[in-house]
């Protein structure tokens, strides 16, 4: 059985007006933030007929977390607590148009980003209306 993998691709290209690629900055606390993008095909070419919606979810850095080892699992009489890590908190939700298979938001971090800085996660997903 394969696994469904969504096409087109959609590629995060520009953080405050700065390339992707030269962006060295980071999202602090109530800062103003634009972020563009394009709807690319599997080749890297931009969709330019595509047009429709992208929505977008922003996660802070992942989170350390730790089972609470309530199944009553023993490894040499002590009770068997795992760690594990989780998508941190999110930071932003939204949509916004893409036309001609380019797209851009903006949005202001919230108060209670999490310190110390790590990398988040940019989420897209997109739908094209004929």
């Amino acid at each position: 059985m394969k696994l469904a993998f969504a096409e087109p691709n959609i590629n995060l290209t520009k953080i405050n007006d700065v390339p992707l690629a030269q962006v060295t900055d980071t999202l602090k606390a109530l800062s103003y933030v634009k972020m563009a993008g394009e709807v690319t095909d599997l080749s890297g070419n931009l969709l330019s007929n595509y047009n429709g919606t992208v929505s977008t979810t922003i996660y802070d850095k992942n989170i350390e977390r730790q089972t609470l080892a309530n199944d009553g699992t023993r490894l040499n009489g002590e009770l068997v607590k795992l760690d594990f890590s989780t998508l941190g908190e999110i930071i932003f939700r939204g949509q916004a148009s893409v036309k001609n298979g380019e797209f851009e938001f903006d949005f202001i971090v919230p108060k209670d980003v999490g310190i110390p800085v790590g990398v988040g996660k940019v989420s897209f997903y997109s739908k094209d209306e004929p």
